[in-house]
């Protein structure tokens, strides 16, 4: 015969009874408790992500532009002080040569004075002869046989024409015309009295 399990003295069915709902109801609580906190919380609708998508670009388009816009503002600047200093040194240059001649020549070797030619006499076999050709101004010095040839500064945008034979013999001219006149792009003259001796 089969011997039952014996029960503690000290636990009765009715206390058997009366724990193990109690616990079911606990464990059901906990479990209750932890479905809620894994409940994914409300996340963003799409309209929302598009709007704030939307405002991204309007600020990036904005911050775009203002670069740009600053970056072509300092090329302008740049551009024009480039200009300033090329005339500058280009007027010096002259004003310098033309003081320093005694009179202007027709010819001189093979140059010719004319609209691209300019040819000022210093004395003693000395001359400085101003010739635009190819889209370069040239400084060309003789002197004592020996030639030296100087490319000056000319603005980009702008073409040299020299005027070689003016009402007054005591002047000399060099100017400046842009290639695309524009209402802020005007020809540029520069003027020189011939000194030599004289001054």
């Amino acid at each position: 015969m089969t011997e039952l399990p014996r029960r503690s003295p000290l636990a009765s069915p009715c206390s058997i009874s009366c724990v193990e709902p109690a616990e079911r109801g606990a464990g059901r609580r906990h479990f209750q408790g932890r479905a809620r906190q894994g409940q994914a919380r409300p996340g963003f609708t799409l309209l929302e992500v598009a709007a704030v998508l939307v405002v991204m670009a309007l600020l990036f388009t904005i911050i775009t532009s203002l670069i740009v816009s600053s970056v072509r503002i300092e090329q302008a600047e740049a551009t024009a002080f480039q200009r300033s200093v090329a005339i500058a040194t280009l007027a010096d240059q002259f004003r310098a040569d033309v003081h320093a001649a005694e009179r202007t020549a027709g010819n001189l070797d093979r140059f010719s004075a004319g609209p691209e030619c300019l040819i000022l006499e210093q004395g003693r076999g000395e001359a400085v002869i101003y010739r635009w050709t190819g889209g370069q101004l040239n400084r060309i010095h003789k002197r004592a046989g020996e030639v030296t040839y100087q490319a000056l500064p000319v603005p980009e945008g702008f073409h040299v024409e020299i005027a070689s034979s003016t009402n007054d013999s005591s002047m000399a001219e060099i100017s400046l015309h842009p290639e695309k006149p524009s209402p802020g792009r005007r020809p540029l003259h520069i003027r020189a009295a011939l000194g030599g001796n004289r001054r």
